[in-house]
């Protein structure tokens, strides 16, 4: 019997109806095989292992492969401040190493969230970070960041000693003796502190209204990767409220997070990937003189979009436009970009628009009916008090306007020009898509 080591050689089976994997060392050969919804075992020392032990092994290889597959680049979404109020403060602390100590570090870190519903309020974070192994934080670009109704502003800062989640660890413990002490959140040495953990901290604002929250983080250079990320309210948040500490805590309870040996709250990995964005990849086949546009149904309020669309012709000569933009989404009409729209057009070959389509002007325009029956949740049609006037999957017209579900991207042709050429349209969205959050072609109707 063979023991299964994670440097042991891989291969895929092709010779057989059912893929396999093979691991292979100088004990012989163990085959692992797909079998409906389960694995076949053959050759391998199960007793010794036990099957999950199998199962972690395959894990730790396909993330291995990943890694490889992305250029080693590490990324992770953390969705669980969904609840959070515009007033609240709460912070993420983003641990890149298990306690040796890092550096030349590349990190890429997107924050954004708020309430998107009759109002807009909320914040925007994005920068691209070079991070040295003691505390030192380079912007390897500008900063892009905005803050809109009162709802707080995000900061980035690395904690030191004293300020960490696991300040009371043996080796953490800022009085710890010493020249050179080690614990998760880094290293003390002679030469100062070398933190492993940087901080994504979103600041109390005055509004009272509560959103989703996103901290997109991706990791790159050497062997760095995101080994957890902690709740550090009340780290960095020292003035909550007893009112506001007890709600931040409730939203960490099990069976969101795992608690370390310090009784500090982890999120788990399934929580953190369970918040992944959906994208979109539409492709398009026309010329510099065609109109086209492509609605993308992505429902009400609270909505996140970043859109970007590009193409044209690039033969002989070059001919084309682009467009990309990041945009908060409201329960009505509108639509703000939280970062400049890039907008950009080459040899008179048209311009990319993005908009919220009017009542009337969509697939499915919904009918407003004569006033003859009482609101309902279950009657969607004309109302007697007039607050509900009609309801489809394109959008619903209350008393207080049109609420679209949809958003609209359309290339507006140049005459100029008839060259052919691809055209794309990339929509990422926090929204799930699903056959009734779909995308339709609207060329017939937009242009």
């Amino acid at each position: 019997m063979m023991k299964i080591a994670i440097l042991c050689a891989l291969s895929i089976l092709v010779t057989s109806d059912v893929p396999a994997l093979e691991f292979k060392d100088s004990d012989g050969t163990c085959t692992i095989s797909k079998v409906g919804t389960g694995l076949q075992i053959d050759d391998c020392n199960e007793i010794s292992i036990g099957s999950q032990g199998i199962n972690a092994k395959l894990g730790d290889l396909q993330t291995q492969i990943d890694q490889m597959s992305n250029g080693n680049l590490v990324s992770k979404l953390d969705t669980t401040a969904s609840n959070t109020r515009c007033d609240e403060c709460f912070s993420r602390d983003i641990s890149v190493s298990d306690g040796s100590g890092w550096g030349s570090v590349y990190v890429e870190i997107e924050a954004w969230g708020g309430h998107q519903g009759g109002g807009t309020h909320g914040c925007y974070y994005h920068s691209k970070l070079s991070l040295n192994a003691y505390q030192d934080i380079n912007h390897v670009k500008p900063d892009e960041y905005k803050s809109w109704g009162g709802c707080g502003e995000f900061l980035i800062t690395r904690p030191d000693q004293a300020d960490n989640m696991d300040e009371n660890l043996v080796g953490c413990d800022p009085t710890y003796g010493g020249s050179s002490t080690t614990c998760e959140a880094g290293v003390r040495s002679v030469h100062g502190w070398h933190g492993n953990v940087i901080r994504v901290k979103k600041t109390a604002g005055t509004a009272v209204y509560q959103g989703p929250y996103f901290i997109k983080i991706t990791l790159g250079g050497g062997q760095a990767t995101i080994f957890h990320i902690k709740d550090s309210t009340t780290k960095a948040c020292p003035a909550l409220s007893a009112l506001e500490s007890t709600q931040s805590n409730s939203r960490l309870e099990q069976p969101d997070t795992e608690i370390n040996a310090a009784g500090i709250a982890t999120l788990k990995d399934s929580v953190l990937q369970a918040g992944a964005l959906n994208t979109k990849l539409i492709d398009m086949s026309g010329s510099c003189s065609t109109c086209l546009s492509r609605d993308f149904y992505i429902g009400q309020g609270n909505t996140w979009a970043d859109i970007e669309a590009w193409g044209g012709h690039q033969g002989g000569g070059i001919h084309g436009a682009y467009i990309h933009g990041k945009y908060t989404v409201n329960g009505y009409s509108t639509f703000d970009p939280v970062t400049p729209v890039v907008t950009k057009e080459w040899g008179s070959c048209g311009h990319w628009e993005i908009s919220r389509p009017a009542h009337g002007d969509t697939v499915n325009p919904c009918v407003v009916l004569p006033a003859q029956q009482a609101c309902s949740t279950t009657n969607t049609g004309a109302c007697i008090d007039g607050w509900m006037k009609c309801q489809n999957e394109d959008g619903t017209l209350s008393m207080h306007g049109w609420h679209p579900n949809v958003m609209r991207v359309k290339y507006v042709p140049s005459m100029s020009y008839t060259y052919g050429g691809p055209f794309h349209v990339k929509f990422t969205t926090n929204r799930q898509w699903d056959d009734t959050r779909k995308v339709v072609d609207t060329s017939s109707i937009a242009c």
